[in-house]
């Protein structure tokens, strides 16, 4: 029987020796998110480099004040020059960054997911029902929050919009008993996992972690999750699946 294929729903550009400076920690395939248009050209780049990276362009909630005047138009271009998720784009109430600001380039970002019919890769931190009131009213095709830290309340609310929930670093910390609420509470057909913020360790450790809360065994776990990816990215990337 072979191994399950691991695939991480949330990577960023670091820097690593080797071909192509580039490794998915132990994934089969990464989702490798921007921030702004500082790394758009990087995640290009590393995509073309290496099969395993899946490209997401987006403007952070933290850099909403930052990218300059043209971003919008420069990130349609990236998105629309290959297969690619729109993200990290998001909501984030700890952040320097007013909640004006963040809202009007959030929005901006959906209408321009719902447009191209492409799925959004989201973060929030504190802004949960600001993030819901919007997905209400843009309706994006399809959407992720990455590292889920809202209430299992919230997950079950933005489950019934359709979202899926990917889980990572949390899952490993004994005292983040939230997280493990969480994932509880999201539909098996929902859900994820991702190596951001690891400091250790890689996916399966994840998702090896989330088999002990949830009862499962991990290889079942990861089996589930691939298919997961596949259901979310709707067909964005055919060849990279099996």
């Amino acid at each position: 029987m072979s191994e399950p294929r691991l695939f991480d729903a949330h990577t960023h550009p670091r820097p690593l020796p080797g071909p192509g400076g580039y490794a998915p920690s132990g994934a089969d395939l990464s989702l490798c998110s921007g921030s702004s248009p500082d790394d758009w050209e990087k995640i290009a780049s590393l995509s073309s480099e290496d099969g395993r990276v899946l490209p997401c362009f987006g403007l952070h909630p933290w850099f909403a004040e930052k990218a300059g005047p043209g971003w919008l138009k420069k990130l349609e271009g990236f998105l629309r020059g290959r297969p690619s998720c729109v993200g990290e784009i998001g909501l984030d109430k700890a952040a320097d960054t007013g909640p004006g600001p963040q809202m009007e380039v959030f929005r901006a970002q959906l209408r321009l997911a719902r447009g191209l019919a492409r799925p959004a890769v989201l973060h929030c931190v504190g802004a949960w029902g600001p993030l819901a009131a919007a997905l209400r009213e843009e309706a994006p095709p399809v959407f992720m929050v990455h590292a889920y830290g809202g209430s299992p309340e919230t997950a079950e609310e933005l489950a019934g919009l359709g979202c899926y929930f990917s889980f990572g670093a949390d899952l490993l910390k004994a005292g983040r008993i939230k997280a493990r609420r969480a994932i509880r509470a999201v539909p098996a057909d929902r859900l994820l996992f991702e190596t951001e913020g690891l400091s250790g360790g890689g996916l399966a450790d994840v998702v090896s972690a989330a088999a002990g809360i949830l009862g499962e065994r991990p290889e079942v776990l990861a089996g589930l999750s691939w298919n997961n990816a596949r259901r979310f990215l709707g067909g964005l990337f055919p060849d990279v699946f099996r």
